[in-house]
């Protein structure tokens, strides 16, 4: 948060709190309000930043990788990289190669995992 976000929400909380004169003068009622109103600038901004958060988090949950490493490729089918690389060189899941550079396709990967499903232990 931003040093004048927060200078702001103190200087907010700092005058609507209410001093010992002002106790005095309208009871207990003025300290109630007083932090009736802290508590929607605390959830005003707590809305706030949930939502930010839930957008970066959308951002990046909408482009799923298509290709992926052998590391990340293993990791999505819980196997290590070994038993991955097995996989590949034996051809049961074809592999989208650039350069030197080997990836794995999702819809390969989700292929394999559908083939390889068996009903019953």
């Amino acid at each position: 948060m931003s040093r004048t976000a927060l200078a702001a929400i103190n200087s907010t909380s700092e005058t609507t709190r209410p001093t010992a004169a002002r106790k005095s003068q309208t009871g207990p009622a003025a300290h109630h309000e007083a932090r009736g109103i802290e508590d929607l600038l605390l959830d005003g901004l707590a809305d706030r930043v949930a939502a930010r958060i839930l957008e970066r988090l959308g951002e990046t949950e909408c482009s799923p990788k298509r290709l992926l490493t052998m590391e990340q490729a293993a990791e999505y089918l819980g196997r290590s990289r070994e038993s991955l690389q097995h996989l590949v060189s034996s051809g049961k899941v074809p592999t989208v190669r650039s350069d030197r550079r080997v990836f794995l396709d999702v819809r390969d990967l989700d292929e394999w995992i559908e083939v390889n499903k068996v009903r019953g232990i």
